[in-house]
C-alpha cells in the first residue's frame, strides 16, 4: 500500500517532509525526502491508530546555549564562588543583603575581574535589570601558606569584602570606578570569603578582587590557586 503523507519531521529549525510511508506487517517503512529510510512500529487497536511521534536523529548535537554573564556562569565548577542577585531600592549604600531574598538563577565565577564597562545586558532570566541590584558571592579558599595577604578591590559601585566573617575592605557606597585595600592575617587552613556588591545608577559599572600574598607580587583574586 502506498500512502500520501503529510507529515512533516522537525530538524532543528527545518522541516524535512516525509516523502511516503509504505505499510509492513506490524508497522510501515517511512521515506524521507533526503533519500534516508527509518522503520517505525505500529499499535492499532479497534480501528483505533495511535498518533506516534516520529523523530530522527541528524548527527549533529544539539549546543546548549550560553548563558554566561560578566558577573559569572550558570554552570558550577569546582571552587567557585556562589553568586546570589537581589533587587534594592535606590540607597547610597549596599543594604543588607542576609535580609532580602534572592532572585533569578545563581552565577558562579572562580575570580571577579569586571573591568569599567557598560552594563545592558541584565541576567539570564532577567534581562531588564541593569541598575539597583546587588549580589552577594559566597565561597571558601585553602592557604597553604600563612601570612599577611594583602586584598584590594575596583569597583563601581560599592563592594564590602569580608573573609572569616570579617570586614577587610568597606567600600560600599555610590562611586566611580575606585580602589580601596585591607589586610588580613590567614593561618594555613580553608578560609571563608563573602564579596558584597551593588550598582547603583545605570548603565556604568566595575567589579575587580586582587590579592598580594607574603612576599608575592599582586594578582587576580582566583580560588584556584588557593586549593
Amino acid at each position: 500500500m502506498f500512502i500520501k503523507s503529510r507529515f512533516y519531521l522537525s530538524i532543528g529549525l527545518a522541516l524535512l517532509p516525509i516523502l511516503q510511508a509504505n505499510a509492513q506487517a506490524g508497522g510501515m517503512e517511512i521515506t524521507y525526502t533526503d533519500g534516508s529510510k527509518q522503520a517505525v512500529s505500529l499499535n492499532q487497536e479497534s480501528e483505533k491508530i495511535k498518533i506516534i511521534e516520529f523523530k530522527k536523529s541528524t548527527g549533529s548535537s544539539t549546543t546548549k546555549p550560553n548563558n554566561d554573564n560578566v558577573f559569572g556562569s550558570d554552570t558550577f565548577t569546582t571552587g567557585s564562588l556562589k553568586g546570589e542577585i537581589f533587587f534594592i531600592s535606590e540607597v547610597n549604600r549596599i543594604p543588607d543583603l542576609d535580609n532580602l531574598r534572592p532572585v533569578g538563577q545563581p552565577l558562579y565565577a572562580t575570580s571577579l575581574n569586571i573591568t569599567a564597562r557598560r552594563f545592558d545586558q541584565g541576567f539570564p532570566g532577567i534581562p531588564g535589570r541593569t541598575e539597583w541590584f546587588a549580589i552577594k558571592y559566597t565561597g571558601s579558599f585553602f592557604v597553604a601558606n600563612e601570612g599577611m595577604y594583602n586584598f584590594r578591590t575596583v569597583s563601581d559601585d560599592g563592594v564590602i569584602l569580608k573573609i572569616d566573617n570579617r570586614v577587610v575592605i568597606d567600600d560600599g557606597g555610590v562611586h566611580a570606578p575606585q580602589s580601596a585595600t585591607g589586610q588580613v592575617y590567614l593561618n594555613r587552613g580553608e578560609h571563608n570569603i563573602r564579596v558584597d556588591y551593588f550598582q547603583g545608577p545605570k548603565y556604568d559599572l566595575a567589579l575587580q578582587l586582587f590579592v598580594t600574598p607574603s612576599g608575592q607580587n599582586e594578582k587576580l583574586f582566583d580560588t584556584r590557586d588557593f586549593k
